[in-house]
């Protein structure tokens, strides 16, 4: 809510009615709905006429590209996001302003609205325009998306990820991308998947590329994500990914110690450690002590066998 806050007093959240700048008389259209007809349709609170309602916006919705509706749409959607503060037909009329008639500037207000309404699409949408040469403002498209990214929005999270990945609003931070393309892809989001997994087998963020991180990523999106299943058809010609499919979990464990053909990274290297604990791939004495090699002081060092000894001491304490 503070970033919101912070966002009111960027914005100048007009409202909708100055969204078109030569609204349509009623009178001269003889299909439309007036607007004190529609207030009191829509008083009427109804299930039957909430549902009639939502109809007649959905096609109204449709109409707003074919020329000889779009008039009787423009009007009606209008009539509905003035009476009603309907979200949906705001968020109609300023797509349509925006992508059918190019005329950006009727379309910012609505935009704005819909923010004030936590619209997150409308974030993304402003951010966008807010980025163009003509309309640029920096700052507000950055609020924008972390209004968005604060109401736990995807496209918002990846689309300030990407910026940051790309320096748009300060020098390049790929941790900082991957950070938020990692929290998308946990909610299985499919760009955060994607861009999580390029960015895990590139040298952008560990000194060595992570494919085997990366691959556990993409390949539970393959069937229904083309980009994540070529992904994983690349990622498949790595050494250590084929640890991974063949279940070497200790090797993987040891590989994210040693740093040869994996990053050094410990709780990597703890997590294929108790995966081959949970898949009977060793003892609870070599769980034990191995456990005790996992530190990151000892980074870099192979892991010698535990002797005979070790087990039973292991067991033992």
């Amino acid at each position: 809510m503070k970033l919101l806050s912070c966002l009111s007093l960027t914005i100048n959240l007009i409202v909708v009615s100055n969204a078109v700048d030569h609204p349509i008389n009623p009178s001269t259209l003889a299909h439309t709905i007036q607007a004190g007809v529609l207030k009191n349709f829509i008083s009427t609170n109804s299930s039957d006429s909430n549902e009639s309602l939502a109809k007649l916006r959905e096609a109204a919705i449709s109409g707003l590209y074919n020329e000889s509706s779009k008039d009787n749409s423009i009007n009606f959607l209008t009539n509905l996001a003035l009476t009603a503060q309907d979200s949906d037909a705001i968020m109609a009329l300023a797509d349509y302003f925006c992508e059918g008639e190019g005329t950006i500037e009727r379309a910012i207000p609505l935009y704005n609205s819909a923010v004030r309404q936590n619209k997150t699409r409308a974030m993304f949408k402003l951010s966008k325009i807010y980025l163009m040469d003509s309309y640029k403002d920096i700052n507000l498209a950055h609020n924008l998306l972390l209004l968005g990214t604060d109401l736990n929005d995807d496209v918002c999270r990846c689309a300030l990820a990407q910026h940051y990945l790309d320096g748009t609003f300060s020098p390049s931070n790929p941790q900082k991308a991957l950070n938020l393309f990692y929290q998308s892809a946990t909610n299985n989001f499919d760009i955060g998947i994607t861009q999580s997994a390029v960015l895990l087998n590139s040298t952008r963020i560990f000194a060595k590329p992570d494919p085997v991180h990366a691959y556990e990523l993409v390949i539970k999106r393959v069937e229904i994500d083309n980009r994540a299943r070529i992904l994983a058809i690349y990622l498949q010609k790595s050494s250590a990914v084929q640890l991974y499919t063949n279940q070497h979990y200790l090797k993987l464990a040891e590989a994210y110690m040693v740093g040869k053909i994996l990053p050094v990274r410990v709780n990597r290297a703890k997590y294929f450690l108790n995966l081959a604990y949970k898949h009977h791939q060793i003892s609870e004495a070599e769980i034990t002590y191995y456990s005790k090699l996992i530190h990151s002081e000892k980074s870099g060092q192979s892991w010698p066998k535990p002797t005979l000894l070790d087990k039973i001491l292991n067991t033992l304490f």
